[in-house]
């Protein structure tokens, strides 16, 4: 979930060693999103939490990706090459447009 309060881009890395590591069927990449009304959204405000910017979500995202699609079939003889399924998250409905406080280009 790249984009969580206190992630490095070192942190990004080990984290994705780690699930790497686990051998999973599947990972999904679900960046952070601030939404209204939450904990979270009050840190945004307050200046205490700091979102990623577009470009950082789509590189951290991609690396992530990349990452795993490359080194996913290590340790799988049963798989020819990656994770049979390495994908973002679920695109938005409707009813979640409005509660997204963060957008492109900030507040």
């Amino acid at each position: 979930m790249p984009g969580l309060a206190g992630e490095t881009w070192t942190s990004l890395v080990e984290t994705a060693v780690a699930i790497k590591d686990l051998q999973p069927d599947f990972v999904r990449i679900y960046p952070v999103l601030v939404i209204e009304n939450t904990d979270l959204a009050d840190a945004y405000r307050a200046g205490d939490y700091q979102a990623l910017t577009l470009d950082q979500a789509v590189a951290y995202g991609a690396f992530l990706k990349d990452y795993w699609e490359a080194a996913g079939h290590r340790g799988h003889s049963n798989r020819s090459a990656g994770y049979p399924r390495v994908r973002p998250g679920k695109r938005f409905s409707s009813w979640a447009s409005p509660s997204i406080l963060w957008r492109t280009g900030g507040k």
